[in-house]
């Protein structure tokens, strides 16, 4: 059994609200670095949830956030005591654990949720960071605090990380980390976190902390509002989060198959529920060796929704196959229409109303009303299976009062009339408008009167 338990400690590394391009475009020194010390980047990483909370929860859990209420979340008012994350296999294992976010008030846990009761992990500054928002915090512009005195919130997290892998050098370490503060609201400020990352993994490397850890570095989504979002590019980039995965030379060598898949998986369609499953592998590295990969590698995993990056993806894999909502998907070709052709106005007014419904009890929100339909296009439909119908599918912007609120949505229609494919993305931001409502997703839509 111990032969079986993995030498290599597990970081997972998250910058949050980044592209893959946009990784590319402002920390091209970080870049330069992963590429140089032969971590793989994955061009087919694609998000499956609005922001960070459902695209986190299927990376730590293996669940989609609507599975949650039969899981371990039995209401919203529950705290996340009863989930079983990753982290706890890893413990088992005999690993030390850690969990930390350089923001308390945006933490994925916190923000409009109910957090922890008890200490999730081995080591966890939640606490330490809710007194530096508290008592230190200031530059605040939108939703953070970038600064706790002289020291920006990103190179605390960075600081307390090496400091923690110097701490545990002789153990085993699973630390699952994120950063918020820089890039949450901002598309161009990661540009002023590449220096302090380039140093964060020069020290990694100088204690030979790198040789004997497999680490991602990842993103949740591309910037979900701003300027760039109005564009096609935008809408793209929203959905690809860049994702890197570093091993050392002894595992590239010791697991040369799992190693080749991992290469290969790099132009695949991927998730974060593909992650989750990798991270099992990772708990019980025998699982990895060549002859189990081999075998593994035969049988019919095709139609998991979780696929182990270790094992080969199927090249024809779709976005139905990974658990991706059509609205979510970037696998699509598309064709503009005219915005006020009678398929956008009846796409659009479906949205809307739908909107109204999932606010009808909330006596606070104003209802709202179609202004325009900004854009709309119709997207390749997919091949119906055997019991299936066919399908029109689209993609619409539109824009609603009061509030001007800017929503984007995917709509199927057939011979039933016009369902929702996925939630609905909100384009712009929505400030102090949905102060009245405590429901992060209703936050997205409410207006308040």
């Amino acid at each position: 059994m111990v032969a079986n338990r993995t030498t290599y400690n597990v970081i997972v590394l998250g910058i949050d609200a980044v592209s893959r391009l946009n990784f590319y475009r402002t920390m091209p020194k970080t870049v330069s670095f992963m590429k140089d010390y032969g971590a793989i980047d994955f061009l087919g990483y694609n998000k499956v949830g609005d922001n960070t909370f459902p695209n986190l929860i299927p990376l730590l859990l293996g669940n989609r956030e609507s599975e949650l209420k039969h899981k371990c979340l039995p209401n919203s008012k529950a705290t996340f005591d009863n989930c079983p994350f990753v982290w706890e296999w890893f413990k088992q294992a005999g690993f030390y654990t850690a969990f930390a976010e350089d923001s308390s008030s945006l933490g994925m846990f916190n923000y409009v949720k109910s957090g922890f009761s008890r200490t999730p992990t081995d080591y966890y500054p939640h606490t330490f960071m809710t007194e530096a928002e508290a008592n230190a915090g200031y530059n605040k512009d939108f939703n953070s605090f970038l600064c706790m005195n002289d020291y920006y919130f990103y190179q605390v997290l960075l600081d307390y990380i090496v400091n923690l892998t110097n701490t545990l050098k002789n153990n085993k370490l699973f630390g699952f980390f994120w950063e918020i503060t820089m890039s949450h609201d901002y598309l161009n400020y990661p540009m002023v976190m590449d220096d302090n990352y380039l140093d964060f993994f020069n020290k990694l490397k100088d204690t030979n902390y790198l040789n004997k850890t497999v680490l991602f570095l990842m993103s949740d989504h591309g910037i979900r509002w701003g300027g760039i979002r109005s564009t096609k590019q935008g809408r793209l980039e929203e959905r690809l989060p860049f994702l890197f995965i570093m091993v050392p030379p002894s595992f590239r060598e010791e697991y040369s198959e799992a190693y080749s898949n991992l290469k290969l998986n790099s132009r695949r369609l991927t998730t974060p529920l593909d992650i989750h499953a990798t991270l099992m592998d990772l708990v019980n590295i025998g699982s990895i060796n060549n002859t189990v990969i081999s075998k593994r590698s035969k049988e019919d995993y095709a139609r998991n929704r979780s696929i182990s990056l270790f094992l080969p993806i199927p090249s024809n894999r779709t976005c139905k196959l990974a658990d991706i909502d059509d609205h979510w998907c970037t696998c699509h070709r598309d064709t503009v229409l005219h915005n006020e052709s009678s398929e956008a106005i009846q796409a659009s007014t479906h949205v809307v109303k739908h909107l109204n419904v999932l606010m009808s009890d909330h006596f606070e929100c104003a209802p709202l009303s179609l202004v325009k339909v900004v854009e709309i296009t119709e997207l390749e439909a997919g091949r119906p299976d055997e019991n299936e119908m066919g399908w029109r599918e689209y993609t619409v912007v539109l824009q609603t009062s009061p509030g001007d609120g800017v929503f984007e949505a995917t709509v199927r229609f057939d011979s039933r009339g016009w369902t929702l494919a996925g939630t609905v993305s909100r384009l712009n931001l929505y400030g102090d408008q949905s102060r009245c409502v405590e429901d992060y997703h209703l936050k997205l839509y409410c207006y308040c009167v």
